[in-house]
């Protein structure tokens, strides 16, 4: 274990100051009163020792109970070096030989070693400088060095004394970090997040551990299953998906091909003849139809939604709403007229909350008359049974999870304490990724530093926490972090690559992820060349989504990128601390302007 930064000052320091320092640090700087020649610690009647002695209360100028000569105070603009300043202690009544050290915070300053104290003004200027700016410590202590020599040619402390000074200082900043980390308005469980990693990292071999963050199966707990993406899937055969792309006359992209060369009779009959061995006769016979309708082998735009590899429950994210389902199932078995003007509001709710599906149903209309032809509707059923046959699996027993990790310190959620360790599954024994259309996730990593943080966030801004990687960002991070640490999972997760973290969790816990929608954030969308459609925010139409910051992660990054280099050579404690106080520091700004 590493040993926690400390000086002769143990009080915490208020943040902000209350108001009772502020009055002193006006009072200071209108010079109304100067620091004492000797600094003497104050003592209260209920103040003991840890042994339960009360501390001598005679002079200690009297009796020589001095800790330090030699004292300099460092301001912002000058230090202040007298030689008869002194600082003193008081010793315990009693046979314990505990001390009374001087703390100082009633003059505003910390003492580092009962020679060294440092003016408040001083280590509140860093932190500030930290937060907004891009100076490392080093730089500060060479633009304090600097001052000092412009103003009157003195000595600066050296970076060793200012580094631990601050080291030390800032452990007694009082900032409440569970209650900074909680978004006032989303509450302690968020249901709507988005998260992301950050390129933000240390030294490798600066970490006090080798960890592995990889699920060890234990005998005692089985492996558990999921569903499989074979089956949830609507064309098996990337021959079929291929052909049936082409057919649309979209690339993968989504773009229209500029000269489209409509498939021939001979590939035309093998695309049906594929779809009628994977199952899919319904969408066979509703190209037959077309075909012999129009006489042409080109299809609306909405068939290059269903030529990709993306599960039916990603192209229509809908298995968590009742309402929906049951409406779509009404469309197909004609029970209901979606297109009447009575059911108004439940066209809307189907246009809200699976486009793909109405775009489907608006452009594949007999004749624009009204009325849905048979097939169309038999290919929606298709939809919704694939769909609905990802979820049919029973929930794990609870006991199939071990206790949470007490060694895990590579996380930090105050609000969110982990419920469970990490599962093993039986998809984790295999290696070789199922075919997914090129929508992946590149990360890079440095030789000697960690890769990147991964952080959480509510729609608000407000950082929920964040995991230390110790190797390249994947959908297992985030996946682990709403599995061990939410009793219900989040409704809407917005992530980067949400496509992938969502085929992911389809494979481990289908049922525990039945209710949660997942989108790609806006600003990555563009990238995305092989998904549906229905992983993309800006496809939905209500309020609530579009009101959505996707871009929290991205702002936050750009914050975090301020500090980058000061953490990269820090060691684990410092590292995890500065990210701390970084984050809540920021997440009170956020909040403080929730309230107003």
């Amino acid at each position: 274990m590493q040993e926690s930064p400390s000086g002769v000052s143990w009080m915490k320091v208020s943040y902000p100051l209350s108001e009772n320092l502020r009055k002193h640090v006006a009072a200071h700087e209108e010079g109304k009163w100067e620091f004492p020649i000797h600094l003497i610690p104050s003592v209260k009647l209920d103040d003991f020792c840890k042994h339960g002695n009360p501390w001598n209360d005679d002079d200690p100028v009297q009796n020589k109970w001095i800790a330090g000569t030699n004292v300099v105070i460092y301001k912002e603009s000058c230090a202040i070096h007298d030689k008869t300043r002194k600082v003193y202690y008081r010793p315990a009544i009693g046979d314990c030989s505990c001390q009374l050290n001087f703390d100082g915070q009633d003059y505003l300053l910390f003492n580092l070693d009962n020679s060294k104290l440092f003016y408040y003004g001083v280590l509140f200027q860093y932190l500030h400088l930290m937060l907004e700016g891009r100076n490392p410590l080093i730089a500060f202590q060479r633009s304090l060095q600097r001052t000092y020599m412009c103003l009157g040619e003195q000595t600066a402390p050296s970076i060793y004394f200012l580094r631990k000074a601050w080291y030390a200082f800032s452990r007694l900043i009082d900032i409440p970090f569970e209650e900074c980390f909680i978004c006032p308005t989303c509450g302690p469980s968020p249901n709507v997040i988005v998260c992301d990693g950050t390129m933000v990292g240390m030294r490798k071999d600066l970490l006090p551990f080798k960890h592995k963050n990889q699920p060890q199966e234990d005998p005692v707990f089985p492996v558990i299953k999921g569903s499989a993406h074979v089956d949830r899937v609507l064309i098996k055969s990337k021959r079929a998906r291929d052909m049936l792309l082409k057919y649309s006359g979209y690339r993968r992209d989504r773009k229209p091909i500029a000269c489209p060369q409509m498939v021939t009779i001979k590939e035309f009959d093998q695309l049906v003849k594929l779809l009628r061995s994977d199952g899919f006769s319904s969408l066979a016979q509703l190209l037959d139809k077309l075909e012999k309708k129009y006489h042409e082998r080109t299809a609306p735009k909405i068939f290059s939604e269903i030529a990709r590899n993306t599960p039916a429950c990603g192209m229509v994210q809908i298995a968590g709403c009742k309402q929906t389902c049951s409406t779509l199932h009404a469309i197909t078995k004609k029970s209901i007229d979606i297109f009447s003007p009575k059911n108004h509001r439940l066209w809307k709710d189907v246009s809200e909350k699976a486009p793909v599906i109405t775009s489907f149903l608006m452009l594949c209309r007999k004749d624009l008359d009204g009325e849905i032809s048979s097939e169309i509707l038999d290919v929606l059923a298709h939809i919704l049974t694939t769909l609905q046959a990802s979820f049919k699996l029973h929930p794990p027993d609870p006991s199939y999870y071990p206790q949470p990790d007490p060694t895990n310190c590579l996380s930090y959620f105050p609000s969110l304490p982990q419920l469970h360790g990490n599962s093993a599954y039986e998809k984790d024994k295999s290696r070789t990724a199922p075919e997914t259309d090129k929508c992946r996730k590149q990360s890079s990593s440095h030789p000697t530093l960690t890769p990147r943080i991964f952080t959480v966030y509510c729609p608000h801004s407000v950082c929920y926490g964040f995991e230390m990687l110790t190797e390249c960002e994947s959908p297992r991070h985030p996946f682990q972090i709403f599995k061990t640490r939410f009793s219900k999972p989040p409704g809407m997760i917005i992530y980067d690559n949400a496509c992938s973290l969502h085929q992911y969790c389809l494979n481990r816990e289908p049922i525990f992820f039945q209710n949660t929608t997942f989108y790609v954030d806006r600003f990555h969308w563009r990238g995305h060349i092989g998904c549906s459609s229905g992983y993309c925010l800006d496809e939905y139409c209500t309020m609530d989504i579009k009101s959505i910051n996707s871009q929290v992660n991205e702002q936050a990054d750009y914050g975090l990128q301020r500090i980058k280099g000061q953490l990269a050579y820090m060691n684990y404690s410092n590292f995890i601390f500065h990210l701390k106080l970084f984050l809540a520091i920021k997440n009170m700004d956020i909040c403080i302007k929730q309230k107003l």
